[in-house]
């Protein structure tokens, strides 16, 4: 996982398949575990690398558009678990991740859905919009990743966030915001609304 983490970092595109590869190696790992348990080591492991792992102006932007009453989501392909813990400590409205199944409070090394991923990762942030009766046309939405396009063309205001090269060329012949291009800090974004919820990206050992 670090090695995969350290070639994106460098190279700043996704190997084909690795998400996948990673959810079901961690759900072997986590099989027969108790889900509170591992609840818990994941907000150990929030509280002791959160710093590291995020990047400080863009968290700081989704702390003051929550504090400002707009509602912010994270969205990731990692375990939900790891999610919801990153989303409460800071503050954020909630989290969308990969579930796995559990049975009599144990994992049983399954999925319980596919993973949140790609245009699966989207559906779930439709379904979340509709759920809470949000407008998409209304929303932002904000990724490092190409992998990602699903998600920000599902919004009215996709921003990217030091973008891959793929998601670079598509946002300049777009011509969306692109933030943290050269270095920190970035971000003022004009024209967002109270009542407009933000979909974050969060990949563990580079952004959020």
């Amino acid at each position: 996982f670090a090695m995969t983490e350290f070639r994106y970092a460098r190279r700043r595109q996704e190997q084909a398949g690795i998400p996948e590869r990673i959810a079901r190696c961690t759900l072997r790992l986590a099989r027969d575990r108790q889900q509170r348990h591992l609840s818990t080591l994941a907000d150990e492991f929030t509280g002791r690398n959160l710093q590291k792992f995020s990047v400080p102006p863009i968290a700081a932007l989704a702390q003051s558009m929550q504090s400002r009453g707009i509602a912010v989501y994270l969205a990731t392909a990692s375990p939900q678990e790891l999610a919801q813990s990153v989303a409460d400590r800071l503050g954020l409205s909630g989290a969308i991740g990969t579930v796995g199944e559990v049975v009599d409070g144990r994992y049983t090394g399954r999925l319980a859905s596919p993973i949140a991923h790609g245009a699966m990762k989207a559906l779930r942030v439709a379904e979340l919009l509709a759920d809470r009766g949000y407008d998409p046309r209304t929303c932002w939405a904000f990724s490092d990743s190409v992998n990602d396009l699903p998600l920000l063309t599902l919004v009215g205001r996709p921003v990217t966030v030091g973008p891959d090269r793929h998601l670079r060329k598509v946002a300049e012949q777009n011509g969306w915001p692109i933030l943290l291009d050269d270095g920190r800090p970035d971000p003022v974004l004009p024209g967002w609304e109270p009542s407009t919820p933000v979909l974050g990206h969060l990949r563990p050992a580079s952004s959020l």
